[in-house]
């Protein structure tokens, strides 16, 4: 798979990501200010190295959840286009916080996960020069270690569809019971969040596990 593809693959994944009023809390600093200016300016298409490429004056740090998404597949773009120029080392070091519950990577569905993912393989197996020479090594081995972990461990933890029936009647029977003892209340209400929460995912994932190299 090209470079293009993947850009474009990643581009559709976040179709829908909308692009947000303000991109950082602009009204808590100068650094936040600012960087909110530069990205108000530009789009997915006219993002360049010059506007996130310094990582002592990274804009993408102070990004909100919804700008994140936004502005990723332009990520992916800089990432991949531009060998002799790339973004990959910020790539990396963002993408390394996958496992540490940010709000920017919790709101992702499961295609998105699965072409960032994708994305990784391709540098890996496809400009293995390109990650040679921006990064340490093993250094793009352990972010796609982390990944592998958390998509695996997100796939896990989908329950089908029938198992919200089974919960929704506990429930039901826990609430006749509480007026006893407060503990079943509480688990009551624990399961009921967590049943809207997920409510969207307690169904069989559509995602293909077989993404990744075959």
């Amino acid at each position: 798979m090209s470079s293009d593809e993947i850009i474009e693959l990643v581009r559709n994944a976040f179709r829908n990501a909308a692009c947000p009023d303000h991109f950082t809390d602009y009204a808590h600093c100068y650094e936040c200010a600012d960087h909110g200016r530069v990205l108000r300016s530009h789009d997915l298409d006219t993002l360049t190295m010059e506007d996130i490429g310094n990582p002592c004056w990274d804009p993408v740090c102070y990004l909100t959840p919804q700008a994140f998404l936004y502005y990723f597949p332009a990520f992916v773009r800089l990432t991949l286009e531009d060998k002799e120029n790339s973004w990959l080392p910020q790539y990396l070091f963002h993408l390394s916080f996958v496992d540490e519950r940010f709000d920017r990577f919790g709101s992702m569905d499961d295609a998105q996960m699965g072409v960032i993912l994708l994305s990784l393989y391709d540098i890996r197996d496809e400009h293995e020069q390109m990650s040679a020479f921006y990064m340490e090594e093993g250094e793009l081995a352990r972010v796609i270690t982390k990944w592998e972990a958390v998509i695996a461990a997100r796939k896990q933890s989908v329950r089908p569809h029938k198992d919200l029936k089974h919960r929704t009647a506990l429930c039901n029977f826990l609430d006749l019971v509480c007026w006893w003892c407060p503990e079943p209340a509480r688990v009551a209400l624990h399961w009921r969040a967590e049943m809207h929460f997920r409510k969207d995912e307690l169904v069989e994932l559509s995602v293909s596990s077989d993404i990744g190299p075959k």
